[in-house]
């Protein structure tokens, strides 16, 4: 059976940088290098597969930014001393026989999902997403798993029905709805957790919430903020769906390990 195993580079570098216990510096960034480098062995050993890609955020603005210029406006930068050794991150996965790819004008989860559902298209039988970025929920399926490397847990469609109060099938509009924060993802102004888990269990998605808009059965005044946060909903929404369409510029037959 054919394995893939997706490695959210930037999310792990960060991680692994975070968790080094000293003030940014070139040192604590070159020690981040030989953490990595252990954790990715970790990873190869613990999710045993026949292909492997590391996929990197590429570093500039993306076609999100145009769509929403205040998306991401908030986040803080990648550290400098980190930036600098990104090159020597990626060269230490390639070393491993894991080769990487950082396409243009998309971010890392973008390449994510699209280098899985590619994969499954070109025969791939089963496909490991190691990532914690919540966005990768919505993908899991019987093909598609999704493993946070560092509680050593897979998030299961029971997993997210307990974190986010809904379906993963139903993610991407809860997220339009209540909004992502940390990524500067508006939502509906007025619409919390409750209100949002109450809707989606009773219509399935957001065009259901909207075509029956006067029968939702919620306060006039919860009705007033949805008719008034119709557009940021659905720009919302395409701000937290990911492409499956990039091109990623590696062929199947490099991500093959030898092992």
């Amino acid at each position: 059976m054919t394995h893939l195993l997706l490695v959210d580079g930037l999310n792990l570098v960060r991680k692994v940088y975070e968790a080094i216990p000293t003030p940014d510096s070139e040192k604590k960034a070159e020690d981040s290098i030989a953490v990595m480098q252990s954790s990715l062995m970790r990873a190869l050993r613990e999710t045993p597969s026949t292909h492997a890609l590391g996929v990197f955020d590429f570093g500039g603005n993306t076609f999100r930014h145009r769509m929403y210029p205040a998306y991401k406006q908030d986040r803080k930068p990648m550290p400098e001393h980190l930036k600098n050794v990104m090159p020597h991150i990626r060269a230490m996965f390639e070393a491993r026989g894991v080769p990487t790819c950082a396409p243009e004008d998309v971010e890392a989860d973008d390449g994510l999902a699209s280098a899985a559902i590619q994969g499954l298209a070109a025969g791939i039988d089963a496909i490991t997403i190691l990532s914690n970025d919540k966005d990768m929920c919505y993908l899991i399926s019987s093909s598609i798993s999704v493993r946070d490397h560092f509680a050593r847990i897979y998030r299961t469609q029971e997993w997210a029905l307990e974190k986010f109060g809904v379906p993963h099938s139903q993610l991407l509009d809860y997220l339009a709805l209540v909004g992502d924060a940390v990524d500067g993802v508006p939502g509906v102004a007025g619409i919390g957790v409750k209100t949002a888990r109450l809707l989606l269990s009773e219509y399935a998605n957001l065009e259901a919430i909207y075509e029956q808009l006067t029968l939702v059965g919620v306060t006039p005044r919860i009705q007033g903020y949805l008719q008034q946060g119709k557009d940021m909903a659905f720009l919302s929404r395409e701000l937290v769906t990911l492409r499956t369409d990039v091109v990623l510029g590696v062929d199947w037959w490099d991500m093959e390990r030898n092992v």
